[in-house]
């Protein structure tokens, strides 16, 4: 009994560290007391506050606190930050309890905190401000989906909105929905998707591309989902019958459904390889198909890619994901009609060329046999890739104006 108890414990405790309860370390607190607090939830978060972190980082004073809910959105963080992690502190959050969130702002003392999307923490927020600290949202949204929940319990979301100095949205239609739930219009600002101008930086870095069959013609399936999955199957054929030459990426979106996915890449006998069993470099060369089952290597994959299909886009219940992310790199997009998460960035993309929409797997593989057949158009398309995410990276610039990375 006291060996199973102990165990329990041991678990709890992996899950629940003391920084949940609010027990920050000495050695966090000397290093980092009366910084500027970041939040991100979880790995999208995370790229939203990239952008900010790097602009702070530039200034060799500021002190830096950031807070994740998950241990993958921490490690996620590590990852792209490199050696400038060094000068951050990392904590997971609190539990969201008044008594020890007064307790973790008394040992941290910090001088501002900022929210990363709408993360609406009520003990959080209240103790935020009751401390007065500056409190701000950037890159807010308020999706379909959640809207009319926000509206239903406006009476409450609009006092924790209320306590917020300033909320910088994507677009103006998040701006009209927070003014609708309560928030100060004249506290709001719309400058755009953060995430943008991280992307940003890929056209002017050099990215390194996966070890599958570097440099060869590939296409990618990124953040596919489960109900895609018939989809991409007659694809992947489709795609043999066109060129056996074809390298196939494949990098879902979450990894709960990847035993199906194995199942049906076993039935129509195309040989694949899992990265983190096998790597990423091919195995051998009868292997055509990689699938990525590790998170932080979609980027990667992209590079040098002859076409991408970004998924979540098939079905309405997804909503999309973020087709600027390989036009980032260059590469001609393919999306299917379904993008109401992602309305503002799918729109400028289809508007300049570097997106099309697809309805079917003939339909995408046929785009990507003239991506094969015609150099010149798909040299026009990436093109229009790049200057889509060149016009749509603005946020960083329009924080700048309003003064917002002054300490």
């Amino acid at each position: 009994m006291l060996l199973l108890f102990g165990g329990v414990f041991m678990m709890i405790r992996k899950i629940w560290t003391l920084e949940r309860l609010g027990i920050i370390s000495s050695n966090k607190k000397q290093n980092h007391e009366s910084a500027i607090w970041l939040h991100a939830a979880s790995v999208g978060e995370v790229n939203v506050i990239l952008p900010l972190l790097k602009e702070y980082l530039a200034h060799q004073n500021s002190k830096i606190i950031v807070s994740t809910m998950t241990i993958t959105g921490q490690k996620y963080l590590i990852e792209k930050c490199g050696k400038d992690i060094s000068r951050v502190g990392l904590v997971l959050m609190p539990l969201d309890l008044w008594f020890i969130w007064r307790f973790v702002l008394k040992q941290l003392k910090p001088t501002k905190m900022i929210i990363a999307e709408t993360e609406l923490w009520p003990a959080m927020i209240f103790e935020v401000a009751h401390a007065n600290i500056p409190l701000v949202m950037v890159n807010a949204r308020i999706s379909d989906k959640s809207y009319g929940s926000y509206l239903k319990f406006q009476f409450f979301f609009s006092k924790l909105l209320q306590k917020m100095k300033m909320i910088y949205t994507q677009s103006e239609e998040d701006k009209n929905r927070l003014v609708a739930i309560g928030a100060q219009p004249e506290k709001i600002k719309v400058i755009g998707n953060l995430k943008n101008d991280g992307l940003r930086q890929l056209l002017i870095s050099e990215s390194k591309e996966i070890d599958f069959f570097p440099n060869q013609q590939r296409v990618v399936f990124g953040s596919l989902r489960p109900k895609e999955l018939p989809f991409m199957i007659e694809a992947l054929q489709e795609l043999k019958k066109l060129n056996s030459e074809i390298k196939v990426v494949i990098c879902p979106r979450h990894f709960d459904w990847l035993s199906n996915l194995y199942n049906e890449m076993d039935t129509i006998n195309i040989p694949y390889q899992i990265a983190s069993k096998e790597g990423f470099a091919p195995k051998n060369k009868d292997i055509s198909l990689l699938v990525i089952d590790q998170i932080g290597f979609l980027q990667r994959a992209y590079v040098n890619a002859i076409s991408a299909f970004v998924g979540g886009t098939l079905f309405t219940e997804y909503g999309g994901h973020n087709c600027l992310e390989p036009a980032a790199l260059g590469v001609p997009v393919f999306h299917g009609p379904y993008f109401l998460e992602q309305l503002a960035n799918t729109k400028a993309l289809l508007s300049r060329g570097g997106s099309k929409i697809v309805n079917s797997a003939t339909e995408f593989v046929a785009e990507v046999e003239k991506m094969l057949l015609y150099p010149a158009v798909k040299t026009q398309v990436s093109k229009c890739c790049l200057e889509t995410v060149q016009m749509e990276s603005r946020a960083i610039n329009e924080l700048k104006k309003d003064n917002f990375f002054d300490t």
